[in-house]
């Protein structure tokens, strides 16, 4: 079981990214709950791999227990935010509580994270929970940001996987630097190069056709030692 994050700026293609790391690991276990502050995951339905739900003011005051009820008869789906930011974090909230009283495995994917784990106003207890305990619970998570300067220290620092893509931030490359095991300005895209020192010579980058990104490079690092330099042009996915 593994804590994972996805960090890119805005653009980078991080939807894309995180499709694809939940397709892979969809097999691996019993339950899968894509928290979708954006709508972007549908494909993810549209490609029979889960279903698709979207969360409105009614849904989002569920008890735990009327929670707890739905993802057993769901066991993969993805939710929808269509409520104000506050009450879609009451609702994650409710869902990391329900999941942890659930049999088997489970694969919790929380996007846009930064508005769910903030990190200057807090956050339910039940949400760090799943930052933190969750794993030996046999529950893993997927943290989703494009401003990691906004998430709370928490997810990214009990993250045993991080998939980090580029950024212009100085507070974003910051808080990543604060993490990584490896020179941050390859994370810089707006560099020509990188300090003879560095692992690599030329920052990650991206690629767009009529303003549309269709390839991006990110490094993967794990807490184990892994450093790997990833082109998603190199990606394949059943989903759309």
């Amino acid at each position: 079981m593994t804590r994972t994050v996805i960090l890119a700026q805005s653009g980078w293609g991080k939807s894309y990214a995180t499709q694809d790391d939940t397709e892979r690991n969809v097999e691996n276990v019993d339950r899968v709950i894509v928290l979708d502050y954006k709508d972007e995951y549908r494909g993810l339905a549209k490609g029979g791999l889960a279903r698709w739900a979207g969360i409105g003011r009614a849904e989002a005051q569920m008890s735990v227990e009327a929670v707890r009820h739905f993802l057993d008869e769901n066991p993969r789906v993805v939710l929808a935010r269509a409520v104000p930011q506050a009450e879609w974090q009451e609702f994650v909230a409710a869902v990391a509580e329900a999941v942890q009283d659930l049999d088997g495995t489970a694969l919790v994917v929380v996007d846009e994270a930064h508005f769910v784990a903030p990190q200057r106003t807090g956050y339910p207890d039940a949400i760090e929970w799943l930052a933190t305990t969750g794993r030996g619970n046999g529950v893993s998570s997927t943290w989703v940001s494009q401003r990691p300067a906004n998430l709370d220290e928490t997810p990214i620092a009990q993250a045993d996987a991080r998939f980090i893509g580029g950024f212009t931030s100085d507070a974003d490359l910051s808080k990543v630097g604060s993490v990584v095991p490896y020179n941050v300005d390859v994370h810089n895209p707006m560099l020509d190069e990188l300090p003879s020192t560095s692992r690599w010579s030329k920052p990650v980058q991206k690629w767009e056709e009529d303003g549309t990104t269709v390839g991006s490079e990110w490094i993967y690092s794990t807490t184990a030692g892994e450093i790997e330099r990833v082109d998603s042009r190199e990606w394949e996915m059943s989903t759309t």
